[in-house]
C-alpha cells in the first residue's frame, strides 16, 4: 500500500495502519495512561459533587441514580486501562493487534460518551454543578489516542 493511501486512510477514515512489528515506548504509554486517568479522575470528582447534590435533594429517584454514578467512571477507566496495559506488556507481534483492540475500545467509548443520554443528564443537571463530562471525556479519549500513536518507537 502506498504512503498516499495510508495517509488517506488516516485522514479520511481515522484508520491508522500499524505493522505487527511495531514497538511502543512503554514509558510514553504509561505516561499517556496516567494523564488519561487524571482527566477521568477530574471528571469523576465533578460527578461526585453532583452525586452529593442528588442525595441531598431527598428525591428517591435521584438518590437511586446517585448510587450508580461511580460505576460510570470506573467502567471507562477499566475499559481503557486493560487495552493500554496489553500494549505495554505485549510482544511486538501482539502490539499491532493490541493497537487495533485499543482503537475499537476507544471508538466504542467515544460513541457511548457522545450519544448516551446519561452524559446529557449529567452535564445539564438542575443543580448547577459543572460536570462537562461529555466534553472532557471525549477530549481525554482523543488525547490518549494521539499519545499512543506518538509513542510508537
Amino acid at each position: 500500500m502506498t504512503d498516499e493511501k495510508i495517509d488517506w486512510l488516516a485522514k479520511v477514515l481515522g484508520v491508522h495502519l500499524v505493522s505487527t512489528d511495531t514497538a511502543f515506548d512503554p514509558h510514553a504509554l504509561q505516561a499517556a495512561l496516567a494523564e488519561f486517568n487524571d482527566a477521568v479522575d477530574e471528571t469523576g470528582s465533578r460527578i461526585s459533587e453532583l452525586q452529593e447534590a442528588y442525595i441531598e435533594s431527598g428525591d428517591p429517584v435521584l438518590e437511586s441514580a446517585a448510587k450508580q454514578l461511580p460505576a460510570l467512571v470506573t467502567q471507562i477507566r477499566r475499559g481503557i486501562s486493560v487495552v493500554v496495559f496489553d500494549l505495554i506488556r505485549g510482544s511486538r507481534d501482539q502490539q499491532g493487534k493490541g493497537l487495533e483492540k485499543f482503537k475499537t475500545v476507544k471508538r466504542n467509548l467515544s460513541d457511548f460518551v457522545s450519544t448516551s443520554p446519561v452524559f446529557e443528564v449529567l452535564d445539564e443537571n438542575p443543580f448547577q454543578v459543572d460536570v462537562s463530562s461529555r466534553t472532557d471525556l471525549s477530549a481525554a479519549l482523543e488525547k490518549l489516542d494521539q499519545d499512543i500513536l506518538s509513542s510508537i518507537a
